[in-house]
């Protein structure tokens, strides 16, 4: 079912958290008394980072995209408000629904923000903060969207299937996969389409035929990740990161000493990066081989997000933001009496990082990172907006 709504003026939330007409009081206040900034490293070229602004939500931030062409911040929460956030960190508008939001919200090229709430109805708001149309065809949707070069938009459905909708929520096809689909759809150059199932992986054209089913593998922990060359990367079940071949055959694997949550990334040189309970974040080499491990005194579940200089900033559980160079080494950190625990991290076009701390706050953190990598999979989702789908280079 699909509908079309228009939202009425719905109340500001009532709350001494930011909000629209308190943000500025709350920012100075936070700003100055929660963050301590430290750098790592002797050298005294290296840039010094400032925290920009702290914004809390009224329960538990559930994701954040970021509009680079706009310049908008999106934000998702429990409190089932869906934010938007410009890069100040100022409210320009927010939606309200009558559940809580599911996921992270995803970004189309015309500015629709796009996200599904717990009532498993995706939801598509305009650039403006109104309400274009929602649907739960299909059963219904609890997974992340992902959007394809032509605009369409694929998602899971509650029944296990692959569903397509037209940017207007029209269900154009639906595929039978056969299988517990256990990951949201990963989607590639050419638009073939990318599941982890209860069984492995499984590979579709974007037509929906089967293109390869892999079994080898363990159930997968992580979302799915793309090479250009087609390569798919996750982390799994049994304490592995796995590379399968673009024809669904075993390419390699490496164990960790503990459990993988974050989705591995790649670099723009082709360097992965994963994450793991051991607490190390690891570069691997395209081929699967060690190139260094950094230490991060922790354990990390949050994916890491790779810039366009080869930089890869991420937190391990605990009170600090690390930023490190390409060869491994520290280049900045950020500690903060906020506790990070299963947060998220986003990097945006103009000049800051941004935070969540796993429960309802988000921090924006200067950096000297004019963008995300582009033309590969540098973070959760592929990119800021949280698309899912690698484009060419």
């Amino acid at each position: 079912m699909a509908g079309n709504m228009t939202l009425p003026a719905i109340p500001r939330p009532t709350s001494n958290r930011p909000g629209p007409g308190n943000h500025l009081s709350c920012l100075l206040i936070l700003t100055t008394a929660s963050l301590i900034l430290t750098g790592c490293g002797s050298s005294p070229t290296e840039p010094s980072l400032d925290t920009f602004w702290i914004y809390q939500a009224n329960d538990e931030i559930t994701g954040v995209a970021v509009d680079r062409a706009r310049e908008m911040i999106y934000v998702t929460s429990k409190d089932a408000n869906l934010y938007a956030l410009d890069s100040s960190g100022r409210v320009q508008w927010y939606v309200r629904e009558r559940i809580s939001w599911a996921g992270i919200p995803v970004v189309a090229e015309s500015g629709v923000v796009f996200a599904v709430t717990y009532d498993a109805r995706l939801h598509a708001i305009t650039p403006e903060g109104v309400e274009a149309w929602w649907s739960s065809e299909d059963g219904g949707f609890l997974s992340l969207p992902a959007l394809a070069a032509d605009g369409s938009i694929w998602i899971v459905s509650q029944n296990d299937n692959l569903c397509r909708l037209s940017s207007g929520g029209t269900l154009l096809s639906v595929v039978d996969v056969g299988m517990t689909v256990t990951t949201p759809i990963s989607i590639g150059p050419d638009g073939s389409l990318f599941v982890g199932t209860n069984e492995g992986v499984a590979a579709f054209s974007n037509s929906g035929v089967q293109l390869w089913e892999h079994t080898q593998c363990g159930e997968p922990e992580t979302a799915l990740s793309l090479v250009q060359d087609g390569t798919v990367l996750l982390g799994t079940d049994d304490w592995r990161v796995y590379a399968i071949a673009p024809d669904g055959s075993y390419s390699w694997s490496v164990r960790s000493d503990g459990i993988v949550r974050g989705t591995p990334v790649v670099g723009p040189d082709g360097t992965i990066y994963t994450t793991s309970w051991d607490h190390f974040l690891s570069a691997l080499s395209p081929e699967g081989n060690p190139i260094w491990k950094h230490d991060a005194g922790a354990r990390i579940s949050v994916t890491p997000v790779v810039s366009s200089s080869q930089h890869i900033s991420y937190h391990p559980r605990g009170h600090s933001v690390v930023r490190l160079n390409g060869n491994g080494s520290v280049s900045e950190r950020v500690s903060t009496d906020q506790f990070l625990s299963e947060g998220l991290i986003q990097l945006t076009s103009f000049g800051i990082i941004l935070v969540s701390n796993g429960e309802n706050t988000l921090m924006a953190i200067e950096t000297p990172d004019v963008d995300q990598a582009n033309g590969c999979w540098s973070s959760l989702r592929a990119n800021p907006e949280n698309t899912g789908r690698l484009d060419y280079p």
